[in-house]
């Protein structure tokens, strides 16, 4: 054959094999379209109604999701990756995508965006951990959910980062945690000014946790007294342990709170008779009231001035100090109609050796639980003085 002809033949079956790939791959598309719909009839998810298989899928979330880049390994961006079926039923769930954990590394802020899109108009829970170089765009992504976030957690060394550079109004923003630097050596600083600005955008506002936050004293003139009516849950910190509750309380002095019925602070920062000024000012129904180990040495006279102010207490946990101890458990045990006629939790910490109560003291105290049987569990736990 001459090289003509050896090429004429090349090309010919050149032809062939493109032909045949091609039939390849209709064969190829033809057999995964009919696995489809042989998974969608062997599938029990596919043969549900929408509204019933978002509802499994919705069960499938992690409850406590982690903050780390390997989203991709939990629901509901796992649910992607079994078949087109599931994926149908995901991206028709925009509450399946309204939780949002997930730490702003590199992939994260382009992960949020795909999220906030899939959500739709849901309401919004974002819980965000910040090593991201670009905050910027982070901030700017949420500016522009504001109005649809209920929840919103940030965890980060400089939160005001990802807080919008010009702040609007929260309308639906139902909980708010801002936690800062946690290492020991540095801390989150806040103006006061914006503090009070970031709290007046949340009018819906329930519960607000503040933790590893202080103030900076650069203002010049205090911020305008702020009310929020609905918020009734404040915490100065992440736990319920009095020795974790480290952050700035003094934001009380310009705060009034009528519906506050959960308080948690760390009694540092805030004068007692400021402390008081904002209870009598509020008139919260408050049931539940834990003071920091940090607290100063206050009299009985100012302990007594707030207790009168919130006749509604359930729940006091607090450091006592020893002077007043005996006031106190002779107060309860003699006024039981006037002086905490409501308490069901009493939690004292103290200094006192148990050798250091006297006579008079353990008849105070054994009056006290006498008088109050069956309604008050008293307990004390001893601390290493300072």
């Amino acid at each position: 054959m001459s090289v003509d002809e050896l090429q004429a033949r090349i090309d010919a079956i050149s032809a062939d094999i493109d032909r045949q790939k091609n039939i390849l791959k209709q064969l190829e598309r033809s057999k995964s379209a009919l696995q489809r719909q042989l998974n969608n009839i062997r599938d029990p998810v596919a043969r549900l109604p929408l509204e019933l298989s978002s509802e499994i899928f919705l069960h499938c979330l992690p409850r406590a999701p982690s903050l780390t880049p390997q989203v991709h390994t939990v629901a509901p961006l796992l649910l992607l990756q079994i078949c087109n079926g599931w994926t149908d039923i995901a991206l028709s769930t925009p509450t399946l995508w309204a939780t949002i954990r997930m730490g702003l590394e590199a992939p994260g802020v382009e992960l949020l965006e795909v999220w906030l899109q899939r959500a739709h108009n849901c309401g919004l829970s974002i819980s965000l951990l910040s090593t991201l170089q670009d905050r910027l765009r982070a901030a700017t992504i949420l500016h522009k959910s504001t109005e649809y976030l209920k929840h919103l957690e940030i965890y980060e060394e400089e939160g005001h980062a990802l807080l919008p550079s010009s702040m609007t109004i929260f309308p639906c923003l139902e909980t708010l945690i801002i936690c800062g630097a946690r290492n020991p050596y540095g801390c989150t600083y806040f103006g006061l000014a914006t503090v009070v600005e970031l709290l007046s955008l949340t009018p819906n506002l329930v519960e607000c946790t503040l933790h590893h936050f202080y103030h900076t004293w650069d203002e010049l003139q205090p911020p305008p007294h702020l009310t929020l009516p609905n918020l009734t849950c404040l915490k100065f910190g992440r736990t319920t342990n009095i020795y974790d509750l480290g952050s700035w309380d003094y934001i009380l002095r310009y705060m009034t709170l009528p519906a506050l019925q959960t308080l948690f602070f760390p009694f540092s920062d805030i004068p007692a008779g400021d402390f008081f000024l904002f209870l009598d000012r509020s008139s919260p129904p408050l049931r539940k009231l834990v003071i920091g180990a940090e607290c100063g040495h206050f009299s009985f006279a100012e302990l007594s001035g707030w207790i009168h102010t919130v006749p509604s207490l359930v729940h006091l946990e607090m450091r006592v100090p020893v002077d007043i101890m005996n006031d106190l458990f002779t107060a309860i045990a003699e006024n039981p109609s006037d002086f905490l006629p409501h308490l069901q939790n009493l939690q004292i910490y103290h200094d006192i050796d148990s050798w250091g109560f006297d006579q008079a003291a353990y008849e105070v105290l054994l009056q006290t639980l006498l008088i109050r049987r069956g309604t008050l569990l008293l307990s004390t736990t001893k601390i290493s003085p300072a």
